[in-house]
């Protein structure tokens, strides 16, 4: 629109996927957790995808640039008219869905490349129709070097659900949900040449919100999948679930071109006790207190 507003429309977006050569293992877990089951039968996924834009930091000379950025992710309206409300179309189960995400961040620079960098993101999917969960590659993730960097990727939620209790070999798939808030602030300074250093704190987690009193009764046998949807759930008590990490990282920054190393450490951990959930960050008790985050490009 002009040279810090930016629209990017998709009018459709198909997407296809299908479980092929399934494991015993993978698909014990399958059959222990309906959620995840249901997000994998959902094989064909067409919507519309739009997107706003709203960047003024590539405007060098402004001190306080601002970056918005939304996006909204419709699907399955069109083929749930197409096959006359079926729930199938070309003998494949389709997704319905609603999707939307925003990402606001402030910049404040001063002299000699020092910044500092606010952000905060939120993002919520809802099933409905034809769908009683999102497909597994629209579901949110926490954890990585571009989310909560003192935990691994995917290790966190949703709410203060934790896997490994359950069964250590599930946690990778089952650690996602529908609803996704997230804090970060870092301090980018320079060290010298093209090598610049950063000191951050993040904050975040993800959770479900919906009815899942249908998958539930499929699942009465299951303590796994009832402890998932009890613990996972997004209720008024959501702050004293958010998992919080700080650290700091070295960048080789060669004309925009970032090679980054982040070493972060919890401060609060979700899934432990109530009263046990905060950490003393690199000192800690806790068996994984350090991560070690390699990545390509900023964080944000």
């Amino acid at each position: 629109e002009n040279q810090y507003v930016y629209h990017t429309l998709d009018p459709i977006s198909i997407n296809y996927s299908r479980l092929s050569n399934v494991t015993d293992e993978f698909q014990a877990i399958l059959d222990d957790n309906e959620y995840l089951s249901q997000s994998f039968e959902q094989r064909f996924i067409a919507g519309l995808l739009y997107s706003f834009t709203y960047d003024e930091v590539s405007k060098l000379s402004k001190e306080a640039p601002i970056y918005f950025s939304t996006n909204f992710d419709i699907a399955g309206n069109m083929l749930n008219l197409i096959s006359g409300g079926s729930e199938t179309i070309f003998g494949s189960t389709y997704a319905q869905y609603a999707k939307a995400d925003a990402d606001l961040r402030l910049y404040l620079r001063w002299k000699k490349e020092r910044t500092l960098v606010s952000r905060i993101y939120a993002g919520w999917g809802v099933p409905y129709g034809n769908s009683s969960t999102l497909p597994f590659v629209k579901q949110f993730y926490s954890g990585g070097p571009y989310s909560v960097r003192a935990f691994n990727i995917r290790s966190l939620g949703p709410g203060n659900f934790n896997a490994e209790t359950e069964n250590a070999t599930t946690d990778y798939f089952d650690q996602s949900g529908n609803l996704k808030l997230e804090a970060n602030v870092e301090y980018r300074f320079p060290l010298f040449s093209y090598l610049k250093g950063a000191f951050f704190v993040d904050a975040g987690n993800v959770w479900l919100t919906g009815d899942y009193s249908e998958l539930e009764e499929d699942q009465l046998n299951s303590s796994f999948s009832e402890t998932l949807f009890t613990d996972g759930k997004f209720e008024k008590d959501w702050l004293t679930e958010v998992a919080a990490g700080v650290g700091f990282g070295l960048r080789l920054d060669v004309q925009n071109f970032v090679i980054r190393l982040d070493l972060a450490s919890p401060l609060r951990i979700p899934y432990e006790a109530k009263n046990e959930r905060w950490n003393v960050p690199f000192f800690g008790n806790t068996d994984n207190n350090m991560t070690l985050n390699f990545a390509i490009g900023y964080p944000f």
